[in-house]
């Protein structure tokens, strides 16, 4: 009993550590079942048109009979040979000569038999095709026959039959066939079944397994080891893939850690402005962003705050911004005139980039002696303007956005501002921020916002901002970056303002989710 044992599972063993190529010959029977298919029905169509050659010859021996009777009687009266050819063909039964049919053709006299009442010029006209075809077959009624012809000068005769009892009788030898052979599929396919289960199925759900780990995020992920020298190589081969992948994914990640540092070290942090309170809301759809912000001092005095959009969002955006932003530092050291910065941010901008990248910006200027904003848009997102009282002023776009036309130029425009004022600007991810069901969030939730809370302070306006965005998002991800600047004027007279504070009378804080 135990050498039996020993015997069955040293026998299993082998089985399992059989090639897979070894175990799939099994499955061939799937191959044969198919062949022997195309046989059958190889053999269906030679049956056919086989029968169908022996009926066409039994039906030209009839017709070559019916001519010698028909040249026997051809002096008498055609009343006669009707009845005749009426005779021979009532003497057919539909059951062995389905559709069988006598027409006659003398010079210009046409007779055709009317037993069966088939006689009409549309059955003569495909008796004569079929009779002149290299097959001898035809249609008529919209049924295949075979025709019969025999004739002699100014003499023809042609009998033809429908081809269903063919057809019929060889369908049935078929059918049979095809019971047999359907009877031998089913046994092999439940054969092979078993052993693809057997064999198969648990490892190829470990290995799917796997996969569907690594492909939900467990890079790095391995495979098990097989018994099977195919499975094990497959394995192999899965678990080098995934090794890769996570010591690439760990370059990439590493890489996006120093594009985020570098990002971070572009924006200006926390800019002293006496005069001005700043927040700033900053919020990448992915890792690094295509928007940027700035404020910088100018040459005459002012402050400059910039806002910009790159098309996109990720590595590219975020590379298109950073060439923004170094144009901006150019145009900023060469220019005090929002105009003349735009004008040759965009030159260069143009130059420099790809054909389809473009990006908005907006640059506003201000005094801390004046009593108004300056400002140009290179098709930005609308802004907003909102005094204490409620009263909220668009600073829409001004010109074109920047990589379209280099040789396009903005206006400006001036907005009067007073102490307590406060100045919202956002990206167009602030306002085409989506919901589950596709809404957007739109300009008139932004305005709404600043309007409610404008006797609050930036860091609240941004904050509430924030939730807002992520309450009308729900569960959806952001598709493109959100950033938002929000600045209040000081309340201290603005004409008494001569000099700067020392640092850290203002902070500009960046809210983060």
């Amino acid at each position: 009993m135990t050498a039996d044992w020993l015997t069955v599972r040293a026998l299993t063993t082998r089985l399992r550590r059989m090639s897979m190529r070894t175990q799939l010959l099994i499955a061939v029977n799937v191959v044969l079942v198919a062949g022997l298919a195309v046989i059958l029905f190889v053999d269906y169509r030679h049956d056919v048109q086989q029968r169908v050659m022996e009926r066409r010859s039994a039906l030209e021996g009839e017709a070559i009979a019916l001519l010698s009777s028909v040249r026997s009687l051809a002096h008498r009266d055609a009343d006669l040979m009707q009845a005749y050819l009426d005779d021979v063909c009532a003497q057919m039964s539909e059951q062995s000569s389905p559709g069988h049919h006598i027409a006659l053709q003398l010079g210009e006299q046409v007779l055709q038999a009317q037993a069966h009442h088939r006689a009409s010029v549309a059955i003569l006209e495909s008796m004569a095709a079929g009779a002149d075809g290299p097959r001898g077959e035809s249609v008529a009624n919209g049924r295949r026959m075979v025709v019969g012809h025999a004739g002699e000068p100014g003499m023809r005769v042609f009998v033809s039959e429908y081809v269903s009892d063919i057809v019929a009788a060889v369908q049935g030898q078929v059918a049979r066939r095809s019971v047999a052979l359907a009877g031998l599929g089913l046994v092999a396919a439940l054969f092979v079944n078993l052993i693809l289960v057997r064999t198969l199925g648990t490892s190829l759900r470990r290995l799917v397994q796997t996969v569907r780990e690594i492909g939900q995020g467990g890079i790095g992920a391995q495979a098990p080891s097989f018994n099977s020298s195919e499975f094990s190589y497959l394995a192999s081969e899965i678990n080098a893939m995934s090794r890769s992948l996570a010591a690439a994914n760990n370059e990439r990640e590493q890489q996006l850690r120093k594009a985020q540092r570098i990002q971070a070290h572009l924006h200006p942090g926390h800019p002293q402005v006496e005069g001005l309170e700043i927040a700033v809301l900053y919020q990448p759809a992915t890792e690094i962003a295509g928007d940027f912000y700035d404020v910088l001092r100018l040459a005459d005095g002012a402050w400059l705050l910039a806002l910009g959009d790159v098309c996109g969002h990720g590595v590219p955006a975020a590379m298109g911004a950073a060439i923004l932003k170094t144009l901006l530092a150019a145009a900023v050291d060469s220019s005090s005139d929002i105009q003349r910065m735009l004008a040759s941010i965009n030159e260069r901008f143009c130059s420099i980039t790809l054909p389809e990248d473009f990006a908005s910006l907006i640059l506003v200027k201000w005094q801390p002696r004046g009593r108004e904003i300056e400002y140009a848009s290179a098709g930005h997102e609308t802004c907003f303007r909102v005094r204490p009282d409620g009263i909220e002023t668009a600073l829409v776009s001004t010109g074109t956005l920047l990589g379209i036309d280099r040789d396009a130029s903005w206006e400006t425009a001036e907005i009067e501002v007073h102490p307590h004022d406060m100045l919202v600007l956002v990206t167009d991810g602030v306002t085409e921020s989506m919901s589950s069901d596709g809404a957007v969030y739109g300009r008139e939730a932004v305005a709404r916002v600043a309007v409610d809370v404008v006797s609050h302070s930036p860091d609240a306006v941004a904050s509430r901002l924030s939730s807002e965005l992520a309450a009308h998002r729900a569960h959806t991800a952001a598709h493109d970056d959100v950033t938002a600047i929000v600045v209040r004027i000081g309340a201290t007279p603005l004409s008494s303002r001569t000099t700067p504070s020392p640092p850290g009378t203002n902070n500009a804080r960046e809210v983060t989710p």
